[in-house]
């Protein structure tokens, strides 16, 4: 029984520092956007890899807010949503993107430029694409890595 208190106590602590660190709101209402949405929003282009503190990161344009073109004029404004983050997964030398969104939070700005860390890859082409699926019409473009 005293294991069992120590686990949920453990478990309520890790999700508290979670929520604290991505925000309240945006940790209860973050959502994966979806390529319709993605799309209807304006779409989303590739603004280069640069090196970070963090590591290598690939640069996102695009505005959850609908307010901005990014590929084509929006046809759905979200003016209560904001970018929480954007997410990487590499296969090979593709990859996808997934963009997720949340509520605004208190005291955030809302910027179209967004950084996706990327773990080391080796020099190359890379085929990117937004969300589980790389059919053409979700190719997002291509990067170089040069090492």
């Amino acid at each position: 029984m005293k294991h069992l208190k120590i686990t949920a106590l453990a478990l309520i602590a890790l999700t508290a520092i979670v929520a604290l660190q991505a925000g309240i709101f945006g940790f209860l209402t973050e959502n994966k956007a979806t390529w319709d949405f993605v799309n209807k929003t304006g779409g989303i282009r590739l603004d280069g890899v640069q090196d970070t503190k963090m590591g290598p990161a690939l640069f996102v344009v695009y505005d959850v807010t609908g307010m901005t073109h990014v590929t084509h004029k929006p046809e759905m404004m979200n003016s209560g949503m904001m970018v929480q983050r954007v997410a990487a997964k590499v296969d090979g030398h593709n990859i996808r993107l997934t963009v997720y969104t949340s509520v605004i939070e208190k005291g955030t700005q809302l910027k179209t430029s967004h950084a996706c860390l990327l773990p080391e890859l080796e020099a190359g082409k890379y085929q990117v694409y937004y969300g589980d699926v790389m059919r053409p019409e979700t190719k997002v473009g291509t990067i170089e890595i040069n090492q």
